[in-house]
């Protein structure tokens, strides 16, 4: 991972089938602890929770970006 604790993605491959889990990455992940995933109403945001360095209002933050599905 890139740090702390990461959070991980995967695809859907079928109803309870999942493909390999895949690192969400520098976009997402920091050396910090990044954590505690949640897809909100509306399925077009991705937010989190962490406690980065570079972008933080205080100890723990909450993070938001768009989602997008990946093709495989």
């Amino acid at each position: 991972g890139l740090g702390g604790m990461d959070l991980w993605g995967s695809m859907q491959q079928g109803e309870n089938s999942w493909g390999p889990a895949m690192n969400l990455g520098p976009h997402v992940n920091t050396d910090a602890s990044d954590m505690c995933p949640a897809l909100p109403p509306g399925g077009e945001t991705f937010t989190w929770f962490s406690n980065r360095q570079d972008n933080s209002l205080g100890n723990i933050d909450i993070f938001w970006t768009q989602k997008v599905n990946l093709a495989e």
